[in-house]
Formats: C-alpha cells, structure tokens, sequence
C-alpha cells in the first residue's frame, strides 16, 4: 500500500494529489510510526536521485509531514497528560536509549529468538555494557554504508537504508515514553532493511 500511495503522489493531478494525502491523514491517525512512512518515503527517494523533485511533490510532503507532525503532537500532550513522558533524561540518555532500540530491532530481525511483547532491558544502559558498545558499533557500521551508498550512485540500498532510519526517528525513543522499546515501532522501518538487504545481496 506504501508503494501505491507513493504512485498516487507522484501522478502530479490534483486530484490524485489530495487523495494521497487523505489517504495519508487516516494513517497518520490510525498509526504514528505509520503516519511518518509517506515523508520518509519521498525524502528517502529525493536523498537518493539527488535532484530537485517537483513542486506538486514537494507541497505533498510537507502536507504529509505536517499531517504526521500534528498526529505525533496529540499523542505527545496525551502522554503528557496521563503520565506516559519519562521526565528527566538528558539529550545524551535519549540519544543512548534510540541506538540501543535501534540495535535491539535489528537485532530481533536478523536473530529473532528472543522477542517479546514487553523489553525490559532497561534502557538506556552505560555505554560501557554490552548493549551501550553494540549500539555504538551498529550506529557507526549503519553510519558508513549509509555515507558509501549515498557516495555510490542511487541505489535501492541507500533508498532502504534511509527509508529506515527517517521512518524509524519518531518512534526510536529521542523524545521519552514510559512504553519502552517495542516491535511494533519497527515494522514500516523493516520494509527499508528489507529492501537494503535485498539490493546488497
């Protein structure tokens, strides 16, 4: 449905551009992570093209971002109302805690033995356990592929290396919740490792 909604998008006809984002508005609603896939969607493509894309595309993606943006927000003040914000945690904590998230969701997609629907490792752990010096490994080794397929000519790897970090960002932990890491905030982020990993095999 990703897919089809980016067709819609990019179609250029008005008409076929305010579905897309009506389309995007109900998901956005009905699922944050989800609602962030049509941004990171065509950010990731225009990072990769490396070209300016059309102004009917780029009024979508901001239409879309905002549509996420507002979505992320009412949830935002109802955790803040009933108590779901973790107070207290530094930039540094939170930068700490969505690496070793990062690192837990591709851990559980390459090895997945040992899921769960509630993690209670405790995050964010001291970079010195073995948590905080995997995540830095995984941050720095993503980091690199990243910048050598950007550096490549555009690739369906940089596309789904990028999809997953920009789709992955508002649900990786940088802004506090009580809920913890979880799997469900990995599952739109898990169609760019897909694709990466099938355009590196």
């Amino acid at each position: 449905s990703t897919l089809t909604h980016r067709r819609i998008l990019l179609a250029g006809t008005t008409a076929m551009n305010r579905l897309g984002l009506t389309i995007g508005a109900l998901v956005a609603f009905g699922s944050k992570p989800t609602g962030w896939a049509m941004p990171a969607l065509l950010a990731s493509d225009w990072l990769g093209q490396r070209r300016r894309p059309p102004r009917t595309v780029v009024a979508i993606f901001g239409g879309s971002a905002v549509v996420a943006a507002i979505a992320a927000s009412i949830a935002y003040r109802e955790h803040r109302r009933v108590g779901g914000l973790v107070r207290g945690r530094t930039v540094a904590e939170s930068v700490r805690f969505a690496l070793q998230h990062f690192t837990l969701q591709l851990r559980d997609v390459f090895f997945p033995t040992g899921l769960s629907a509630v993690y209670r490792d405790g995050f964010p752990l001291p970079w010195t356990s073995a948590w905080g010096i995997a995540s830095v490994a995984v941050g720095v080794a993503f980091a690199t592929l990243l910048f050598v397929r950007y550096r490549a000519r555009p690739s369906p790897s940089f596309f789904g290396l990028s999809w997953c970090l920009l789709s992955f960002v508002p649900a990786s932990g940088l802004i506090a919740m009580r809920r913890g890491p979880a799997d469900s905030y990995f599952y739109v982020p898990l169609i760019g490792v897909r694709i990466a990993v099938a355009a590196l095999a």
